[in-house]
């Protein structure tokens, strides 16, 4: 475990606790409360910078630590995802938003890629796919898959200086440590000029502010919970201007909300929604898009 004696947004030392960790266990224990299949709901110890309000996890396990777990916790998974169902609706919804602000893009790529459908679904003239973790690379109907440490091969090869018009990360950022290096590494890659999109959860947002230490995203493997204004300071910090943020749904299926809601609340209701349990439903969660141009 590592303790943050920064706030990542503003710098300053003076932090309060919201929330007590509802697990203190060792890493190698952790991976079972982690992604959609998790047994239940848990959370890190959630603190709040006093100067700009930014929540974040504090004390983390360390970057290795996390390697590790998701490995592990990607092993646990089931073989059919009730999170895929919803996939296309959400992931249109993100390529329309990209082509709004960049149309057909030279060249773009996905951080934290997952099994790449996004880039399936979004137009560009070149297409790459990062996936951290792994040590293997692909190319699949055009699109290039890259796997590994990021921050270390940010520059070489394939993610040349300079080279990329647009970046998204797709419900990514809260999930790194050192997430500062990662947003550098980006700045790095992309044209001057050139976009980030990504999507993160709001902290101040409505459904965070009413469910209080149930509120969705507080989640074992999310370290960082920012609202709309110490995102943009964090990200002007790093070269970057913002362009447009705002609340967006999140697509779900009946049976993703249905086991979400068993882990949170210890209430199995799994077997009355089963017969729906293939409807997708967006749901306000929390969640905000932010666009960001490199300056």
């Amino acid at each position: 475990m590592r303790s943050l004696n920064n706030c990542l947004a503003c710098g300053s030392q003076e932090m309060s606790v919201v929330y007590e960790a509802t697990y203190t266990g060792p890493a190698d224990g952790a991976g079972e409360y982690f992604l959609n299949h998790r047994r239940k709901v848990a959370r890190g110890r959630i603190v709040r910078c006093k100067q700009c309000r930014f929540l974040f996890t504090n004390p983390q396990f360390t970057a290795d630590e996390y390697q590790q777990i998701y490995a592990l916790a990607a092993r646990e998974a089931p073989a059919q995802d009730p999170m895929q169902v919803a996939e296309n609706l959400r992931f249109d919804r993100l390529a329309s938003l990209v082509q709004k602000h960049a149309g057909r893009p030279d060249r773009l790529l996905d951080l934290g890629c997952g099994d790449g459908q996004f880039l399936t679904q979004v137009q560009a003239q070149e297409k790459v796919g990062y996936e951290v973790g792994g040590l293997t690379e692909r190319i699949a109907s055009g699109i290039k898959f890259m796997f590994g440490d990021f921050i270390a091969d940010a520059g070489k090869a394939q993610l040349t200086d300079r080279s990329f018009s647009v970046v998204t990360a797709w419900d990514v950022l809260e999930h790194l440590p050192d997430l500062d290096r990662y947003i550098d590494a980006v700045s790095r890659l992309l044209v001057p000029g050139g976009l980030m999109f990504v999507t993160i959860p709001d902290a101040d947002s409505f459904i965070a502010r009413i469910s209080g230490s149930r509120w969705n995203m507080l989640l074992l493997e999310h370290l960082w919970f920012f609202n709309r204004d110490n995102f943009e300071r964090f990200m002007k910090h790093r070269g970057f201007t913002k362009v447009e943020d705002g609340p967006i749904p999140f697509a779900v299926s009946i049976a993703h909300l249905a086991n979400r809601f068993s882990q949170t609340y210890g209430v199995d209701v799994r077997w009355f929604l089963k017969p729906f349990e293939k409807f997708v439903v967006s749901v306000p969660i929390g969640l905000i898009y932010a666009v960001y141009r490199r300056t």
